[in-house]
């Protein structure tokens, strides 16, 4: 792929993965206040949630600190990728484009709600959101790439 192929695809992720993201959690917004929807019944449901702080719910830093935190690390992928450490490996371009857009997904439900809108339940593990799978998945992409960058 070329340079110019892989920005356009960088961008186009980020902005797509951020359109998901904000397009679930008002679907959830307007649809599951109050109420839920189970998709398999004992294992998985929707089910709106209010998280007021960051990973599983832990409330450490409140808005400003996420939000500086969320600005350094966007401003480091941005560092690292544009100072070639890539190079042009699609997966690493990937993963960072996807951990962004979860990234400023959830900020942008920080700074406009307040908290994140989460929504995918799972009995055994903290209800979370789109946002927090491409964060997860970008996070992924980009370690394996660096762990096997010669």
């Amino acid at each position: 792929m070329t340079k110019t192929s892989i920005l356009t695809l960088f961008f186009l992720t980020i902005a797509g993965g951020i359109g998901v993201d904000q397009v679930s959690k008002w679907w959830v917004r307007e649809n599951l206040i109050g109420r839920h929807l189970t998709v398999i019944p004992g294992f998985f449901e929707f089910r709106y949630r209010q998280n007021f702080g960051s990973a599983f719910g832990l409330e450490l830093l409140g808005i400003p600190g996420l939000t500086v935190i969320t600005v350094a690390v966007s401003l480091i992928l941005f560092f690292f990728l544009f100072r070639g450490y890539f190079g042009q490996r699609f997966w690493g371009w990937v993963g960072v484009a996807l951990f962004l857009a979860g990234a400023w997904g959830n900020l942008i439900d920080r700074l406009s709600l307040g908290f994140v809108v989460d929504f995918l339940f799972f009995p055994f593990w903290p209800t979370f959101n789109l946002a927090d799978v491409f964060i997860v998945l970008g996070a992924v992409f980009f370690l394996v790439v660096f762990w096997f960058q010669k």
